[in-house]
């Protein structure tokens, strides 16, 4: 456990000095970072991770443990060198949920919160961390009352602290993503530049 934070850690680290939006994952908390404000989601912990590689694109998922007895889910993905996001962050993220709607809420820099609405009766919360064309990271699974303290916070230009609340207490269906294989079949995700030096 402690060394899937300290790959985080590091990785956050060198990542900080190349942008002002960041999502960064520690053993008791989750960090925010967007300009000049940041705000700690605190009490997290309990992380379950999962790996894969699809084609060109490296997998890491987080299940994480919040108040209440919730969860929520962080999920980074890397692609490798000369590949970027064929589109636009929304564009992406619905087509990861295999979602027909998304809202975008707000944006604050580079990290951008959504409201996805994976079928009739399911609406995910998603915030999105687009900073880099070759990596992306997706935080979502918050009630709605969390989500919208989370915004607040942002708007209202000030460094903070904040407990959260998923929407869900079942850890088996606390992943939405949908990854399958027509995503990377039809190319629906990403492309080669032919930039190796990127």
């Amino acid at each position: 456990m402690q060394s899937i934070f300290l790959t985080l850690t590091l990785v956050t680290i060198f990542l900080s000095g190349c942008s002002s939006s960041n999502i960064s994952l520690s053993p008791s908390n989750i960090q925010l970072t967007s300009d000049k404000e940041k705000l700690t989601l605190q009490n997290i912990s309990d992380a379950k991770q999962n790996s894969a590689v699809y084609d060109a694109l490296t997998l890491n998922q987080y299940i994480l443990n919040a108040e209440q007895n919730s969860y929520i889910v962080l999920e980074n993905m890397d692609l490798e060198t000369a590949y970027e996001w064929k589109f636009t962050p929304a564009y992406t993220v619905r087509k990861i949920f295999d979602a027909p709607n998304i809202t975008t809420v707000a944006a604050f820099d580079r990290l951008l919160f959504f409201k996805v609405q994976q079928n009739r009766s399911e609406t995910i919360n998603v915030i999105v961390n687009s900073t880099f064309s070759s990596s992306l990271q997706i935080l979502y699974g918050f009630n709605d009352q969390s989500f919208s303290n989370i915004i607040t916070n942002f708007k209202n230009k000030k460094s903070s602290t904040s407990n959260v609340v998923g929407k869900t207490k079942n850890i088996k269906s606390a992943i939405k993503s949908r990854w399958n294989a027509k995503l990377f079949i039809f190319n629906e995700l990403y492309e080669n530049t032919g930039d190796s030096a990127k």
